[in-house]
């Protein structure tokens, strides 16, 4: 086992040595203050500013010994790494690097966002530095660990394997079945006048039931998962109509079959509608809506439009039970928003405290390929593949985000069934 020391072990100390090694390698440590308890270890770190003889060495930077946030001189190196140190056996504090990536420092000095209020890809280091699709955080822990391990030969490998991971976001869980009187009218009247004749005809093809649902596509994820032997997590949006939210109504009984029915196969979690971001009354109204159709206890979510306003989202889902969240994504670009494939305990910034909410990093969606990056089919299946080798070279989860209609190969999203089904192999 790896023994720690720090003459200083501050808040940010203890979090960064359990994300690193708990979350991310899976391997045994302790942290001590004692230098009694370091003389005794069989392998050692010293992490102080304190010299001692026969323990490697590094000198940490001041990061992890702050509180609250302030500007940081922060720049990628040609190395790609962040914060150059002292040491006698590295060239870069890993531990500081991390935390400043798996914290989401970064986000809390950047006030531009986009339309939604969103943190752009663009405003990040990695996103600046066209390394998203690199979990570099990972890259830096391996080489860490490698490091002493080739000092120590007795510490343990990591027993992080290679995961893969789909995920479903249901925005609009049907395209026509499900819907009201005054919903089905209006739709038809909408079309009518937008000359979308094609449509009008489909709908009434389908609650004739001449024709399957074009976004009825959840036997055919069950086949496929089946045949691939992958778990699947599907995430329901189950808000009240308005603006952003345009879910069907949860008190549907085509909504009740539907989760009950997943529910036996998949993990099902909540998609906190964007209402329940300024009403957070509104997401544990929803989270009581999905435990009630699914008869199971909801303990994880993904965010709609991945909406995250740091801490404030992650305190309102900690609050109402949630263990562990998908939401660490940009919409506007595949990759690694905190650095990361495996998931890690958030820590809250604001308040200096390791929180016992798990972050579940994203790796790409669908809409992120195919209407930020403006990627075809062909494209999309390169850089899927891209960043799936990435993973695999790092031990992580591969976690992707898809929708029900993005995988029915119909309108604007014919030809990606073909890229979803690429992306199981």
């Amino acid at each position: 086992m790896l023994t720690v020391y720090s003459d200083q072990i501050s808040p940010r100390l203890k979090y960064i040595c359990q994300a690193i090694f708990e979350d991310l390698l899976d391997v045994p440590y302790r942290l001590t203050d004692d230098q009694t308890v370091l003389k005794q270890a069989d392998a050692a770190l010293n992490y102080s500013n304190q010299v001692i003889a026969d323990v490697p060495f590094i000198r940490p930077h001041a990061l992890l010994y702050e509180t609250g946030v302030r500007a940081q001189q922060v720049l990628l190196s040609a190395e790609k790494t962040l914060f150059p140190c002292e040491s006698d056996f590295v060239a870069h504090d890993a531990l500081s690097s991390a935390f400043f990536m798996l914290s989401r420092y970064e986000e809390y000095l950047e006030k531009e966002r986009d339309s939604y209020g969103r943190f752009k890809s663009s405003s990040s280091l990695m996103g600046k530095s066209k390394m998203l699709h690199r979990p570099l955080v990972d890259h830096w822990t391996l080489e860490f660990y490698k490091t002493l391990q080739a000092k120590f030969p007795a510490l343990p490998a990591s027993s992080k394997k290679f995961r893969q991971l789909s995920t479903f976001d249901i925005d609009v869980a049907y395209a026509y079945k499900g819907r009201s009187w005054w919903r089905r009218t209006r739709s038809s009247v909408q079309d009518f006048f937008r000359f979308k004749f094609a449509r009008i005809k489909e709908r009434k093809s389908v609650l004739r039931g001449d024709q399957e649902d074009p976004f009825d596509s959840y036997s055919y994820l069950q086949k496929k998962h089946a045949e691939h032997k992958l778990d699947a997590h599907f995430f329901f949006l189950l808000g009240d109509y308005g603006k952003l939210d345009k879910s069907l109504s949860y008190r549907r009984k085509e909504m009740e079959r539907l989760i009950v029915g997943i529910s036996t196969w998949a993990e099902v979690g909540v998609h906190p509608s964007m209402a329940s971001n300024e009403k957070p009354k509104l997401l544990q109204r929803e989270c009581k809506r999905l435990q009630k159709l699914s008869g199971k206890k909801v303990d994880s979510s993904r965010q709609h439009f991945l909406y995250l306003d740091l801490p404030i989202t992650y305190r309102h889902l900690i609050a109402q039970g949630i263990e562990i969240d998908f939401s660490m994504g940009y919409a506007d670009h595949a990759g690694f928003r905190a650095g990361t494939s495996h998931a890690f305990r958030w820590y809250d910034l604001m308040k200096e405290e390791t929180t016992p909410l798990f972050l579940m990093p994203l790796s790409y969606m669908d809409a992120s390929l195919m209407d930020y990056q403006g990627l075809d089919p062909d494209e999309a299946k390169q850089h899927i593949a891209l960043i799936k080798n990435e993973v695999k070279a790092v031990n992580g989860t591969l976690v992707s985000l898809w929708h029900n209609n993005t995988v029915s190969d119909h309108g604007e999203w014919k030809g990606w069934q073909a890229v979803f089904e690429s992306s199981l192999d």
